[in-house]
């Protein structure tokens, strides 16, 4: 106990110029707002430091010239601490400072118009895999099908619509997201940390709905030829159903997106705590480990595996909604139909070509975006 009091005393001294330590035993160590941060109290439990320790990080910190104790959030240095609540020292840990929201904005835009640019063939052939024309279909099987119909242009049907209204929308959410996400490491308690990434996630697709379904819905009608342009696709819509004939299977965008987005980001973000927290252990308590871009991107894949296969049969059940109008008064009665005439196995139709698609477009959107958040901010 003696060790630690010597310890917090010597911290507090090398890093306040204005505080000062009395020689008395009983010594009142002035900081500011008066409060030992919860960060110092869990680095001592975490790390028993030994009076040769303690001096040496005394000196470092006269080396340096001070030796922060709490740095403000969303700012990070070699030797800052997380903040109060759930932040992670790694978390924009090349950053000075939260970036802007319009940084936030095109980082994402931009990284969803290159992931969807290089995978759109395999989404189209996911998506006629799905619809009631192409029910049984093989991937190799959709793809004949859709070359034989439209030639090597066929599997970029739909492409621009959807990059389009996507870049926009994911711009939406990845402002959404880590605005809810700032607010979460400075309010949230650590233990619940993981949880509520999750909930930021979800509220911030809802954010995105607003974009994305109108260009889900003329892509899909695109990619099945049920419609020859956007323009007449619009009109056709707007003329049949009102405006909002372009929402039509909303409720199967949001039951698939919702858990979609959940998983993209706030497995992902989980993942990468998990991974840096076990790379930390391995490395002496070394606080400024961050993940490395090879390490982005396989953490992508895999967050883009598992979530791909998850939401297969939301996607399935979405699709089907969006292409076959009519056939369906809802999610629940076309998810009953489905099963009672194809099977159980058939919600999960396309789930290889969707696995292959969202894999990889995870694996480049979401590691992209992080660099490009980075490279772009002030």
């Amino acid at each position: 106990m003696k060790t630690s009091s010597l310890l917090v005393a010597a911290l507090i001294a090398a890093s306040s110029p204005r505080g000062s330590v009395a020689a008395s035993g009983a010594s009142a160590v002035p900081v500011a707002n008066n409060v030992v941060p919860t960060a110092i109290r869990r680095r001592r439990r975490r790390h028993r430091v030994v009076p040769a320790e303690a001096a040496a990080l005394s000196a470092k910190g006269r080396r340096a010239g001070s030796l922060p104790l709490a740095a403000p959030f969303g700012t990070t240095s070699h030797d800052s601490l997380a903040p109060r609540g759930g932040g992670d020292p790694d978390d924009d840990a090349t950053a000075t400072s939260s970036p802007p929201l319009a940084v936030l904005a095109l980082s994402g835009a931009v990284a969803a118009v290159v992931g969807d640019a290089v995978l759109h063939p395999i989404d189209c052939i996911k998506t006629l895999q799905q619809s009631g024309e192409g029910a049984g279909l093989s991937m190799a099987g959709a793809a004949g099908k859709i070359f034989e119909r439209y030639g090597a242009g066929g599997f970029f049907r739909g492409m621009w619509t959807y990059a389009t209204s996507d870049s926009l929308g994911c711009a939406l959410k990845m402002m959404a997201y880590e605005s809810l996400k700032t607010g979460a490491k400075k309010y949230v308690p650590s233990d619940f940390m993981g949880p509520a990434l999750f909930l930021c996630a979800a509220l911030s697709f809802i954010a995105m709905s607003i974009i994305a379904v109108p260009g889900e819905l003329l892509k899909s009608l695109l990619q099945t030829g049920k419609v020859s342009s956007v323009p007449s696709g619009i009109s056709s819509i707007v003329k049949e159903e009102g405006v909002f004939g372009l929402y039509r299977g909303y409720s199967g965008v949001c039951l698939r997106d919702v858990p979609y987005t959940m998983f993209e980001l706030g497995l992902y973000d989980n993942l990468k705590r998990v991974y840096l927290d076990f790379k930390k252990r391995g490395s002496e308590g070394d606080d400024d480990l961050k993940s490395s871009q090879l390490d982005d991107i396989v953490i992508g894949a895999i967050t883009g595996a598992i979530t791909g296969f998850v939401t297969t049969p939301f996607d399935s059940i979405k699709t089907k909604l969006m292409v076959d109008a009519g056939m369906y008064s809802g999610f629940l009665d076309c998810l009953s139909k489905t099963v009672r005439e194809h099977g159980v196995g058939s919600i999960f139709q396309g789930a290889a070509a969707r696995v292959f698609w969202i894999m990889p477009f995870t694996a480049i959107y979401l590691p992209l975006y992080e660099f490009l958040k980075v490279k772009l901010t002030p």
